[in-house]
């Protein structure tokens, strides 16, 4: 019962888009066991025993940020104006792909099912496709692990 409680709050607070939770890890009647996380740290203490097993390692969201970032600058040289365009520029971009990626893998859309047809404009649904192409790569030649991967084990 404690175990659905928290992962209907955990689901809430992702759809409010919460940067922290709190953990009610354990307790008794008189003095519960609380602990203030992240979303990512909470991912990290319930998988890491698989992950250890399976020699992974869970990237952290400035990981995730680094990695996208890097796949951004290899890819933005080769693409027309247009293409870039199509994205929207500024500041704000690459929180854009990053976030946009995430939220893609989360939802079980890979590089292989991302319907590029899909995007109201078509340059935009290739570009997302070669960075999550990219992405998924990288993760995989590296042994490592987002929380997207976790969520769909």
């Amino acid at each position: 019962m404690l175990q659905h409680a928290i992962q209907q709050t955990i689901e809430e607070l992702k759809a409010r888009d919460a940067k922290h939770i709190v953990l009610v890890a354990g307790s008794s009647d008189a003095f519960p066991n609380v602990t203030n996380s992240t979303l990512w740290q909470l991912a990290h203490r319930w998988a890491s025993p698989a992950l250890k097993k399976h020699s992974l390692q869970l990237i952290s969201p400035d990981e995730q940020e680094l990695i996208i970032s890097e796949l951004w600058h290899q890819l933005e040289p080769g693409l027309s104006d247009k293409a870039k365009s199509s994205l929207g520029a500024g500041a704000g971009l690459l929180a854009a792909l990053v976030s946009t990626l995430s939220e893609l893998r989360l939802f079980g859309i890979t590089s292989e099912n991302l319907a590029h047809e899909s995007f109201v404009v078509r340059d935009r649904g290739i570009i997302i496709g070669q960075l999550l192409a990219g992405y998924e790569t990288h993760l995989l030649e590296h042994n490592l692990v987002d929380p997207a991967r976790l969520a769909h084990r």
